[in-house]
């Protein structure tokens, strides 16, 4: 339950239209994971207005029906505004975010989530390869929400994959991989991880 003025930080993950006046909008808060707010669009909001992936403290305000939040306030802490230039790095940091929005009812740790999805977005804003942070990502998602992706995907990859994968993931963000193999691996993974039951679309 969200209290009104409650100052919360999160990362906004998914932002559309509704009704004519209004966004929905929502982001994700180490606090209390998924939150959905409305947000006047001809509400002008002190310092600015929020967008796709900005991390900032919201101040929320429910409404007189008790069922709808409100967004009152946005103080915004982080704009990466990198990834919108770029088609490549804004569909990963989409499919990041998309991930996250579908399956947070079955994620336990929301601060480890947002803190993943924090310096993912940052690393890609900053012009890394946005599949190996997605893979990167995505596995660390994984085993800290306790599956075997280590024990199991990671595992059964044939020898002649599993040597680059493994590399993949202990290497620095300059390493001189290949973007196929990159891409690859990350398919792999988006497979198993639909095997465990994640959502991706």
């Amino acid at each position: 339950m969200i209290e009104d003025d409650d100052n919360i930080y999160g990362i906004i993950i998914g932002m559309k239209p509704h009704a004519e006046l209004f966004l929905y909008v929502q982001f994700l808060s180490e606090k209390t994971g998924i939150i959905s707010a409305l947000v006047r669009t001809s509400k002008k909001l002190s310092v600015t207005a929020p967008d796709l992936f900005d991390y900032g403290r919201f101040t929320l305000k429910t409404g007189k029906a008790g069922n709808v939040c409100f967004l009152e306030n946005f103080d915004l802490i982080e704009r990466f505004q990198h990834i919108g230039r770029h088609f490549r790095r804004l569909e990963d940091a989409s499919l990041l975010c998309k991930i996250i929005r579908l399956n947070a009812g079955h994620l336990e740790s929301h601060a480890t989530v947002t803190n993943l999805l924090l310096r993912a977005l940052k690393n890609i804003n900053e012009g890394k390869d946005s599949k190996l942070v997605c893979l990167k990502m995505l596995y660390l998602l994984a085993r800290d929400e306790g599956f075997p992706v280590r024990e199991e995907w990671l595992a059964d990859l044939p020898l002649e994959r599993k040597f680059p994968v493994e590399s993949m993931l202990a290497s620095s963000f300059g390493s001189d991989l290949d973007s196929n193999s990159v891409a690859s691996a990350l398919d792999s993974l988006l497979r198993w991880l639909q095997q465990q039951d994640f959502k991706l679309s």
